[in-house]
């Protein structure tokens, strides 16, 4: 059996610079912050309930 690590291969991406206007303006915090509200908010509450009681039931 294989670990995972093993089957995953690291690309070698290049690091990409900011521009001058994002890096160190506070601006991607503040997108980062937004993306993670619609993130917080794309699943309604009651999903999140029912997904923990389906989980728990599952655990058990």
């Amino acid at each position: 059996m294989l670990r995972p690590s093993a089957c995953r291969t690291r690309s070698k991406s290049p690091q990409i610079a900011l521009p001058d206007h994002v890096a160190g303006s506070g601006q991607l915090d503040r997108l980062v912050d937004t993306a993670r509200g619609y993130a917080d908010h794309a699943i309604a509450e009651n999903t999140r309930r029912a997904y923990a009681r389906d989980w728990a039931g599952f655990a058990r």
